[in-house]
């Protein structure tokens, strides 16, 4: 509680909730409205946060997966590098770049 302690015993003993039998029938109405809305937000809140963890999990296999697809193309690019000069004879590429350092 963020009240006074010495106030707290007070205030918990006067507290009371209207019995909602003796409300009026709008505002019986209007709190089974409330209690149903509030019920329907908590499950999809429930929702969220599952779909929240699942996204955070698979971004953690991706960011893995990047690490290791960068690691392998860093372990293979003189491979790579060789096949591309195959492929493509006339391509200006050096490994870095299209344009060459004069052009830059």
């Amino acid at each position: 509680m963020d009240k006074p302690q010495a106030e707290q015993p007070l205030r918990l003993r006067l507290f009371q909730l209207f019995p909602k039998d003796r409300m009026p029938p709008d505002l019986q109405r209007a709190d089974a409205e409330y209690d149903k809305a509030w019920a329907e937000w908590k499950k999809a809140d429930a929702e969220v946060n599952k779909a929240d963890d699942e996204c955070q999990k698979a971004w953690a296999e991706y960011d893995k997966a990047i690490t290791e697809y960068d690691k392998a193309i860093a372990e293979w690019k003189p491979e790579l590098i060789k096949l591309h000069s195959e492929l493509c004879p006339n391509c200006p590429f050096d490994g870095e770049t299209i344009f060459s350092k004069k052009e830059g």
